[in-house]
């Protein structure tokens, strides 16, 4: 952290201290949220100063001081000298499950169980854009395949190996009769519409993009540009019944397209990415509790999730895990979020409020009334 950028930060908090002082609203100060610092010795300072700021013009207000973050994601708590402060954790635990609707590494995941990707490839089937089809027009290309009985998931790509430019939009997935509601399991963004990394396909290569203000509905579209190689953009793994048909639609527009461009069916086995269970949540929460017996702090955990999956049998037994584990260790907790304009993040979303979330605010419920 740079100096004059911690002075600021001191200074901030004396600011925002100073102001809310004699507020009885305000319940307490969380000092930094998911603080990155290069060693735990340099947090560790940086959270006493700020302490030490907010304590000079406000003595009573609680404080929260969360773990740091540090390199390869490990994360650390730090005791301060202070004897009203409330030590917090963010507890995401695993995050391609979790997060499953804001990450573009979405396992097919079974709770208590193990997340799958995609592993050996078996067979794929392509169909190319059609050149001399008119240019600048949206033109629609569609693919169909039966699930070859060996498959065990389905990735799909829209790829370019091709000098000019092609736009992709409003993408679309059919098994047998029935259309698949996306966003999961296949992608989050089947329009490309939210500019949010998680949210959109996979890319491989440099001549990939999302395009803004060119786009079949919405503002954005893939795009592929001057691909002097093969460039692709992947979904999200699904898993797969051997036999049914499999038929993908989707809008391109090209122009001055010299080359292979189109759209493919990619059929692989799984390959075990990791295993989750409740076992696995009580370690992942471990540290806090040890670092909670050795000082005789409180912890809280600031914040948790579970985005809206295609298996919302297992979504509503690991809220109902962590929830029960964190309640029998006496942890205060907050779910996160409330409220999101992202779809499958927060329990509500839009305006007027709707659900948006409804297995998270089940469990939720469900947990209270138990």
């Amino acid at each position: 952290m740079e100096p004059e950028n911690q002075r600021r930060f001191y200074a901030l908090w004396e600011v925002i201290a100073r102001r809310y002082a004699g507020e009885s609203i305000i319940a307490a100060y969380d000092l930094l949220n998911e603080g990155t610092p290069e060693t735990i010795a340099q947090y560790h300072e940086v959270m006493t100063r700020a302490a030490a700021a907010i304590r000079a013009v406000d003595p009573k207000r609680i404080l929260v001081v969360e773990e740091a973050i540090m390199p390869g994601w490990h994360k650390e708590l730090v005791l301060i000298d202070d004897p009203n402060v409330i030590y917090s954790i963010h507890f995401f635990h695993p995050p391609q499950f979790t997060f499953y609707s804001t990450t573009s590494l979405r396992p097919v995941t079974t709770y208590p169980g193990e997340m799958l990707k995609d592993g050996q490839r078996l067979a794929a089937q392509r169909r190319l854009i059609n050149q001399e089809q008119e240019a600048g027009a949206w033109n629609l290309l569609e693919l169909s395949d039966r699930a070859p009985a060996e498959a065990e998931l389905l990735v799909v790509s829209l790829f370019s190996a091709a000098g000019g430019t092609v736009w992709f939009d409003d993408l679309e997935l059919w098994i047998d009769d029935d259309r698949i509601d996306l966003p999961a399991p296949l992608v989050a963004n089947n329009s490309f519409a939210i500019d949010y990394p998680g949210f959109n396909w996979t890319l491989q290569g440099t001549c990939g993009s999302k395009s803004k203000g060119r786009a079949r509905s919405g503002q954005r579209a893939l795009l592929f540009r001057d691909c002097s190689e093969l460039a692709w953009a992947r979904s999200s793994p699904m898993a797969v019944e051997p036999g049914r048909l499999y038929r993908l639609r989707g809008w391109y527009q090209s122009s001055g397209l010299v080359g292979e461009a189109g759209m493919a069916l990619n059929w692989h086995r799984t390959r075990i990415l990791d295993r989750i269970d409740r076992e696995i949540l009580a370690k992942g929460l471990a540290y806090a509790l040890e670092f909670r017996q050795l000082h005789d702090v409180p912890i809280y955990v600031g914040e948790f999730t579970m985005h809206t999956n295609p298996w919302p049998d297992s979504a509503r037994r690991y809220l109902h895990d962590l929830l029960t584990l964190m309640e029998e260790a006496d942890m205060h907790w907050t779910f996160w979020e409330y409220y999101s304009t992202y779809p499958g993040v927060g329990l509500f979303r839009d305006h007027p409020p709707q659900i948006g979330n409804p297995v998270a605010l089940e469990a939720l419920e469900q947990f209270w009334t138990e």
